[in-house]
This record gives C-alpha cells, sequence and structure tokens, in this order.
C-alpha cells in the first residue's frame, strides 16, 4: 500500500490512508520549550511536602496575626468603655440624677480631652475593622 487509494464520486474525492506503518513513521520533534516545562512540572515528594510546611507555616502566621488584631481591637474597646462609661456618669452627675454624689466632677477641659479621646479611638477601630473586612473580601 505504497499509494494511497482515491475513490471519486459525485460528492467528492475520498482517500484512504495506510495505517500500516504507523508505528515506524517518524514523529515531529517536541519544541524545546514545552520540554523544559515538562522537567519543571516535575516535583518531587520532599518538595512537595516543603511546600506544604511553608503554606502551613504562613496560614499559621496569618492567624496569629488576625488574633493579635482581634485583641487590640478588644483591648481598645475596653477603654474606650472606660471612658464613655466616664462621661455618662458626668452627664448623670451634671443632671442631677440621685446616686451619683460619690463622682468626683470633672473640669470642661478634661471632658473634651476625653470626648476627644473616644472619638479618635472610634476612628481607629472602624479603620482597623475596614481594613479587616477588605482583606477577607
Amino acid at each position: 500500500m505504497d499509494n494511497p487509494k482515491h475513490h471519486e464520486s459525485p460528492g467528492g474525492l475520498a482517500f484512504s490512508v495506510p495505517l500500516d506503518n504507523m508505528d515506524q513513521t517518524s514523529r515531529a520533534k517536541i519544541p524545546k520549550r514545552l520540554l523544559r516545562k515538562r522537567d519543571k512540572d516535575r516535583v518531587t515528594r520532599e518538595q512537595l511536602e516543603e511546600k506544604q510546611k511553608l503554606a502551613e507555616e504562613r496560614r499559621q502566621a496569618q492567624q496569629d496575626a488576625k488574633l493579635q488584631r482581634i485583641q487590640e481591637c478588644q483591648e481598645e474597646c475596653r477603654k474606650m468603655n472606660m471612658q464613655v462609661d466616664a462621661l455618662l456618669q458626668q452627664d448623670a452627675k451634671r443632671s442631677g440624677v440621685p446616686g451619683m454624689k460619690h463622682i468626683k466632677p470633672m473640669s470642661r477641659k478634661q471632658a473634651a480631652t476625653l470626648i476627644n479621646k473616644v472619638s479618635q479611638g472610634f476612628s481607629k477601630i472602624s479603620s482597623n475593622i475596614q481594613s479587616d473586612v477588605n482583606n477577607i473580601v
């Protein structure tokens, strides 16, 4: 079957291709760029385990950092809670609410400073929460 047979019909021309010597025919060479990629793709078990170990360490570091940020935020909230409580007590004392005689009066300057600190604390916490939310998304 050296010459392929061809058959002509009204619909067109058909060829029969010999498949006897298929394994002996030469194949095109694989391009060098693909050979390099093939070598790169081979990963040993040790390399894979090392990559997994590094990934786990990164995950643990991220989790530790997140826990640290949460603890800092909680501490900041506790401080702000005490400051707001002090301001509410001062307001209750000035309004004449009974049972507030033991509260020492605060000067206007001290109250203004405390209000400023509370405002800065809320700004700091809200920006931290916003950045954490953006990191999640």
